[in-house]
């Protein structure tokens, strides 16, 4: 069974708190620091199935491998940046990997990194740090087909 078609099976009522215990979410962020911080929100929200990559490189790979419901995605990274591993997965052989959803987790808020994250095809964009409402708000919507890009959250 594809990750959407798992996904279809889940979709939330309106109004309703989705069930983020059967989400399988990839994390590519080359901080490990920023990578415990969002793994303990993703685990807070009930997240069971967390794979974490440092780089564009290893996501893609783990995408291949793994097949996530949704990515969360840093733009400043090496040897493969966010734009490029985007960029990939929507050019992608396996068209299942096109569709996986992505949600942009950058400091960057500057309007050109968000028009460029949008044209690679990205589902939402989040500013670090996040807190934990709007990680949750943002896979609620990206999975709930809700979404197609949903930009950048103020950090108050």
């Amino acid at each position: 069974m594809s990750h959407t078609e798992k996904l279809g099976a889940r979709r939330p009522t309106p109004g309703a708190d989705m069930d983020f215990t059967h989400v399988s979410v990839l994390i590519v962020e080359d901080s490990s620091f920023v990578r415990t911080l969002v793994k303990k929100i993703l685990v807070d929200l009930g997240v069971r199935e967390i794979l974490e990559a440092e780089d564009g490189t290893t996501g893609l790979s783990l995408c291949e491998q793994k097949m996530p419901d949704v990515v969360l995605c840093d733009l400043s990274m090496e040897p493969m940046d966010g734009f490029e591993f985007v960029r990939l997965l929507r050019q992608h052989d396996k068209m299942s990997l096109r569709n996986i959803p992505v949600i942009v987790l950058t400091t960057h808020a500057e309007a050109d990194f968000v028009q460029q994250a949008m044209r690679c095809g990205i589902e939402a964009y989040l500013l670090k740090p996040a807190s934990p409402d709007v990680v949750k708000d943002r896979l609620t919507r990206v999975l709930s087909g809700k979404s197609r890009v949903a930009g950048p959250v103020p950090v108050p």
